[in-house]
Order: structure tokens, then C-alpha cells, then sequence
């Protein structure tokens, strides 16, 4: 159980860091990109939605990076694209995002827990 455990947070820490990566990636370019996007595909964008949208992306790297580190926060925080896609109505975005973010996310720390919860505590009578 102990190499399942390791081998799923190695899995889950690669895919991290490429989350780490992207969304950093994108909130530096957004500034740039996001206008220029808008003005091609005739869409109005304001100042508000560029700040929103780099903060988002920030918040979302920002958890990614908080799963390396094994904090469970950064399960809630890479959720936020999700919530976005579910506020903008695309419901299968969100639900695909959400799931496969659970399973390779979410499947060490359950592992995890279940591995303590299995070993005998230390100090107890027996």
C-alpha cells in the first residue's frame, strides 16, 4: 500500500507542477493575449475581467503548487476554473475538470488517510 501511495503522489505532483506551469504561463500572457483575442473575435473585455481572470489563474497555480507541498487547501483551489465553467453554463467542462482533478488529485490523500487510519497507533496497549 506504502509504493501505491508514493507512486500516486509522484503521478499527482508531475501533473501538478504542469498546472503550476500553465497557469503561471497564463497569467502573465493574459494581460497581453486577452485583449488582443478580444479585439479579433469582436468582444468587449474590460480591465475588470483581465485582473479577474490572472487572479483566478493565480489562485489556481497557486493550489496546484499547494499539492506538492501536500496541503489539502490546494484541492479546494484548483477547483476554481470549475466554478467558473459552472457560473458560464458549461456544465460538462466543469464536471470533466472536476473529476479528473478528484482522481489525480485526490486519490493520494485518500490513500493516504486510508493507510493511517489502517497502521496500528504507536504507544497503545496491546
Amino acid at each position: 500500500m506504502q509504493r501505491l501511495v508514493k507512486i500516486s503522489f509522484v503521478f499527482a505532483d508531475l501533473c501538478a507542477w504542469l498546472l503550476v506551469a500553465i497557469f503561471l504561463f497564463g497569467a502573465i500572457a493574459w494581460p497581453v493575449i486577452g485583449p488582443v483575442h478580444a479585439r479579433m473575435a469582436h468582444l468587449p473585455i474590460t480591465t475588470f475581467s483581465i485582473v479577474g481572470t490572472c487572479i483566478m489563474w493565480l489562485a489556481t497555480a497557486a493550489g496546484a503548487y499547494a499539492i506538492t507541498r501536500r496541503q489539502v487547501l490546494g484541492l479546494t483551489l484548483i477547483q476554481i476554473p470549475a466554478a467558473v465553467w459552472l457560473v458560464s453554463g458549461l456544465f460538462v467542462f466543469a464536471l470533466t475538470f472536476t473529476v479528473v482533478a478528484a482522481v489525480i488529485f485526490g486519490t493520494p490523500f485518500l490513500l493516504a488517510f486510508l493507510q493511517a487510519r489502517s497502521a496500528p497507533a504507536s504507544g497503545a496497549a496491546v
